[in-house]
């Protein structure tokens, strides 16, 4: 059987917020200058009639954003197999500037019947992903709503304006649509998880199961914002700042669980279970910086050497059980059942662990 699925559609905002524009944010700043005890001079708001719209900052942060889908997949089988296999894409731009997100992905399972009283199976998934979050930070939102419409995103020339809270008062803030379009944060994350297994049954009354797990992914990080000068007087940056973290994480497992099932006479049903398992999670963090340098490329070498700064660590933690239980059953009313388990830990002593 193949399957294919694609789907497409756009992103966008609800509603805007209601604000006032230019002229009626004029209007309303005059008449509270007026409604003051000793009026501040200003000729900014002096004539609100001759003024336009003014800038909008919802629009100047957010937009419409495409989303796409596309999955195939295949599935069949026949005596003694059973495999599917399935792909798929997603893309999504989000509503915000700067923002957006990728993801590949593979999966499959097998099952095979190998021969009478042995099961084979296997699966995987393969994942990667790809994440632009520029904007996610300086609080863009909030600083963008709270901007006022006298206060420009650019300037005629086409380069960044100052902003500001009020153009009115001493109060302002750096341009935020312009830190939002500026700041480049990308994580480029992979992964990959297998489960391997086979059971065996060499008689109805035994059942014995073997699996095997592996999980590893990297995380790729890398932060670039680079110097600029946000208007005549406005909010300066004299260097740029380039940052890279790598992170690596594995995981690993066995285990080993036998089932023994025994029904004596017609009231008496016994079951015995034992079993093994170990596992080890690996991790390991690196971190560079590097201030000054290049304003265009994003690599960690591209910055200034001599204005560096870098942390890291490794850490590994393993994790063993032996475990087992006893049931008896007695017509299916009274039940006893005991469990004995024995656990160990890598992050004690050696010897008390």
């Amino acid at each position: 059987k193949i399957n294919f699925k694609s789907q497409a559609g756009f992103d966008q905002l609800p509603h805007k917020l209601d604000v006032m524009n230019l002229r009626q944010f004029a209007e309303w700043a005059r008449e509270a200058n007026l409604a003051r005890t000793t009026a501040k001079e200003s000729h900014m708001f002096a004539n609100p009639e001759t003024l336009g719209k003014g800038a909008d900052w919802q629009d100047a942060l957010f937009r419409t954003g495409l989303r796409q889908e596309y999955n195939l997949s295949v599935r069949g089988g026949g005596k003694g197999v059973n495999y599917s296999l399935s792909g798929g894409y997603f893309s999504q731009d989000g509503i915000a500037i700067n923002n957006g997100f990728q993801r590949m992905s593979m999966r499959g399972s097998f099952d095979v019947k190998a021969y009478k009283g042995l099961d084979l199976g296997a699966t995987f998934n393969l994942t990667q992903s790809d994440r632009n979050t520029g904007m996610a930070s300086w609080d863009v939102v909030p600083n963008a709503l709270s901007d006022t419409p006298n206060n420009a995103v650019k300037n005629p020339d086409g380069s960044w304006a100052k902003s500001g809270f009020n153009g009115d008062t001493d109060t302002w803030q750096p341009n935020p649509v312009a830190l939002a379009e500026l700041t480049t944060r990308k994580n480029k994350i992979s992964s990959v998880r297998a489960n391997v297994y086979f059971t065996l049954k060499p008689w109805s009354w035994l059942n014995w199961k073997n699996e095997a797990t592996y999980d590893v992914n990297t995380d790729n990080y890398r932060y670039m914002l680079p110097e600029y000068q946000l208007g005549e007087n406005g909010a300066t940056r004299e260097y740029a700042t380039h940052q890279t973290s790598k992170t690596y994480n594995l995981y690993w497992s066995l285990k080993s669980v036998a089932t023994g099932n025994w029904k004596y006479k017609k009231f008496h049903k016994i079951s015995v279970m034992v079993g093994a398992e170990v596992n080890n999670r690996f991790r390991d963090y690196l971190y560079g910086q590097r201030l000054g340098g290049s304003n265009t490329s994003m690599a960690l070498s591209s910055g200034d050497a001599s204005r560096d700064d870098n942390a890291g660590y490794t850490t590994t933690k393993r994790f063993s059980s032996f475990f087992s239980r006893v049931t008896y059953n007695y017509k299916d009313r009274y039940m006893f059942t005991g469990t004995l388990r024995r656990d160990g830990s890598s992050l004690f002593e050696r010897g008390r662990r």
